[in-house]
């Protein structure tokens, strides 16, 4: 398993232009999106610099829930979506964008974000459609110029 260290996302920082974020600054405000026990775990490996074995014993929970928590931690703040959600250059709508990274990075469902952005279901669905077209469309449009 890849360990992220904040070197390792400085190395990579210095070759990928994120404007005058950092690429650490802007995961480590995607982590704040994540649940709960993730955001703990990941937290307190990166910021925190704790081994897997330090955080079980801080968290309660076995050294591999710690491990499962990081990879999917992980994976959701790499998760190209988030990504681009993610990016000061995103041009959709900010209620487009906090429901999508409510439902990839924060695991929310559908009747939650609905509630909290006080419109129906079915407008979140329609919505997460939305933003998963507008990533595919992006996608091709890369690739068509690539």
């Amino acid at each position: 398993m890849l360990t992220v260290t904040p070197e390792v996302l400085d190395r990579i920082a210095e070759k990928v232009d994120l404007g005058r974020k950092s690429l650490q600054e802007s995961v480590l405000e995607r982590a704040e999106l994540l649940p709960d026990d993730e955001r703990m775990a990941f937290l307190l490996t990166i910021r925190g610099h704790l081994t897997r074995e330090e955080v079980s014993g801080l968290a309660g929970v076995n050294k591999g829930t710690v491990t499962r928590r990081l990879q999917r931690a992980s994976a959701r703040l790499y998760d190209p979506v988030v990504v681009a959600l993610s990016d000061p250059r995103c041009t959709l709508s900010r209620k487009h964008r906090d429901i999508g990274l409510g439902r990839l990075l924060g695991r929310r469902n559908i009747d939650d974000l609905a509630a909290e952005h006080h419109i129906s279901s079915k407008q979140v669905r329609r919505m997460l459609d939305y933003v998963n077209g507008w990533y595919q469309g992006m996608r091709e449009r890369k690739q068509g110029q690539g």
